[in-house]
């Protein structure tokens, strides 16, 4: 094949374009958030690098886990059930960070990143093995180039954009101190990162769905 993507971009069906979007936008915002947060642990709270990174760790280890059961779930209900679910809770937990004031106990923190990281995985595995299936066989390996070159753009995008969002800070409040500035860049870029997300969750209750061809298991 001499040009894989440009192939698959027109021999693929509809469903997998709109599973590497839903995926690349899902793991680009939640590398972007996955970047802010440690910033607030530790400028914001002022606590240690080593107390940031036991925040995120629920979150990450619970991902693992989750990798495995969304995959059940979607062998069980489809794509559109366990994605729609997922992107309602990453937005809940995205809300969550994004509103949490200044004297924000470390447990909530991690409890709101871990509620992201699960939802995460609900949307990514049934996505990915939804899209993949849409495939003949003689396409699934460039499209799965295609797909991780895709991922690879949107993850540096995504988490440029939202970091830049945090320098907005001092346009907002000019006066804040500096500890205020970098609260308020935080809770910019995790606003931002919410906007994002809920125009995913409307994408993901439109186009991601289950097909006729789809075999469910009971």
């Amino acid at each position: 094949m001499s040009s894989p993507c440009s192939t698959c971009a027109y021999s693929a069906p509809a469903g997998f374009p709109s599973s590497v979007a839903v995926i690349a936008l899902t793991q680009g915002v939640y590398l972007g958030i996955g970047t802010v947060l440690p910033l607030f642990v530790q400028i914001v709270k002022g606590e240690s690098a080593v107390i940031s990174g036991l925040v995120v760790l629920p979150g990450a280890l619970l991902s693992v886990a989750m990798a495995l059961v969304s995959g059940k779930l979607y062998d069980r209900f489809g794509v559109h059930v366990p994605a729609r679910a997922g992107s309602v809770c990453t937005l809940a937990g995205i809300a969550l960070l994004a509103t949490m004031p200044m004297d924000t106990s470390m447990p909530v923190v991690a409890i709101a990143y871990a509620l992201c990281s699960v939802s995460v995985q609900l949307i990514i595995t049934p996505c990915n093995t939804w899209g993949i299936n849409s495939l003949s066989n003689s396409l699934v390996r460039h499209a799965n180039a295609a797909a991780q070159t895709s991922n690879q753009i949107s993850n540096s995008f995504m988490v440029a954009l939202i970091i830049s969002f945090s320098a907005l800070s001092s346009v907002i409040a000019p006066k804040a101190t500096e500890l205020e500035a970098a609260y308020y860049g935080d809770k910019i870029a995790f606003i931002a990162a919410a906007a994002i997300l809920l125009a995913l969750a409307a994408f993901i209750a439109i186009f991601i769905r289950d097909r006729e061809t789809d075999t469910i298991v009971e």
